[in-house]
């Protein structure tokens, strides 16, 4: 964990601790992660860890839960609809009966890049969570990202960022009671990575894209409370 998300998240724990008991405190707890090279961590770093930002939200709960089954597979260039085609074999067997079984998933670029759009990746992404649901997770968490920096790629084009606004507006401002996921963390909320539309790259990217240890660390931070603020 590196200095600058081990102080803000040791000040978040301690802060938890001593106005409440946080909420995973004594649990049995698996925690699953899943999407493409942002859940998998992309030049984070000059040696890139692999599963950053998920082993960073692991991490911050380890003396906290009681038990903790931990796994994340984010992929380079994932789309939505390949995590469907593992999920049966890869990601549902792995809720356990009797524990609290969390899913975090996030994936609305490389679907979209290829020419979902945001209702079919919307879509995609309820047939994902039903399965989930079936499976024994009983906490879904739905992460949507936040807008491309310039310069982007060329073939993101400008058609494809449409798209993407289009489905992270569609979740947002979906009736979270009609969907099989929970929960709905957007990172265009998030300090720093977040905000408006057609911003240029700062000290938090690499590329347009991806993020490097402080931009993940924004991630795993927006996770964690996120967490802590639904499961009280």
């Amino acid at each position: 964990m590196n200095l600058f998300f081990n102080i803000l998240a040791s000040s978040i724990k301690n802060n938890a601790q001593q106005v409440v008991v946080n909420p995973l405190s004594n649990k049995d707890v698996v925690m699953v992660f899943d999407g493409d090279s942002l859940t998998l961590g992309t030049y984070n770093s000059d040696n890139d860890i692999p599963q950053y930002y998920p082993k960073e939200v692991s991490n911050y709960y380890d003396g906290i839960v009681a038990t903790k089954e931990f796994y994340s597979y984010g992929v380079n260039a994932q789309t939505t609809q390949q995590m469907i085609s593992d999920a049966n074999s890869q990601i549902y067997p792995l809720a356990i009966t009797g524990k609290l079984n969390i899913l975090l998933a996030w994936e609305d670029t490389n679907s979209i890049d290829l020419g979902r759009t945001a209702q079919e990746n919307f879509d995609d992404f309820i047939t994902y969570f039903q399965g989930a649901k079936t499976a024994g997770f009983q906490h879904c968490f739905l992460i949507t990202g936040y807008y491309p920096r310039t310069p982007y790629v060329e073939r993101f084009t400008l058609a494809k960022r449409d798209e993407q606004h289009s489905f992270f507006e569609l979740v947002k401002n979906t009736d979270i009671n009609t969907v099989p996921w929970d929960y709905h963390i957007d990172l265009r909320d998030a300090p720093n990575i977040g905000g408006v539309r057609e911003q240029s790259q700062n000290g938090y990217f690499t590329d347009y894209f991806h993020l490097n240890i402080i931009g993940y660390d924004e991630v795993a931070m927006q996770v964690i409370n996120k967490i802590n603020q639904i499961l009280t």
